[in-house]
């Protein structure tokens, strides 16, 4: 179980975090949207308990949030038998989903910055649809060794 989640999620997971915190840091310096900050808003989480976490600490619970994310859309994928072009639509509207799920809840935060501008949540939902890119192109929903009739 340890290995297939590494294969099946964890690893696609990591990578897929990693590019899209470092997307939100790059648009934030280039452009002064917020993102990067929104993306380590945690505070509000009960894990968490509103402590003060310094960035790295942040981005670590980001990144073992989107390993469980992955290995949650690549269990879903292989269950449902999809390929192609509909692993494709499921990996990109997850990312997208991911993203509209997550923004509203992010106000639970007291660091959550409120003047968000249109093109804000542009560049959210762009980060995240790059998140389920990245996924499918890590193999999120391919397994090499255990088909879905194997699955549990």
């Amino acid at each position: 179980m340890k290995t297939y989640f590494w294969r099946g999620g964890g690893i696609p997971g990591l990578a897929a975090g990693l590019i899209l915190g470092c997307f939100f840091k790059g648009i934030q310096a280039w452009s002064g949207e917020p993102v990067y900050v929104l993306l380590l808003t945690i505070d509000y989480l009960p894990v968490v308990g509103g402590a003060d976490l310094p960035e790295g600490a942040a981005f670590l619970l980001h990144l073992l949030i989107s390993c469980l994310a992955a290995w949650v859309i690549h269990r879903i994928i292989l269950r449902r038998r999809w390929t192609g072009k509909r692993r494709w639509a499921a990996l990109m509207g997850a990312g997208i989903g991911i993203g509209v799920l997550l923004y509203p809840t992010s106000f639970l935060s007291a660091y959550t910055p409120h003047d968000f501008a249109p093109v804000f949540l542009t560049w959210w939902l762009a980060g995240h649809l790059l998140y389920g890119i990245t996924l499918g192109l890590m193999g999120t929903g391919i397994h090499p060794r255990v088909s879905a009739e194997r699955l549990p």
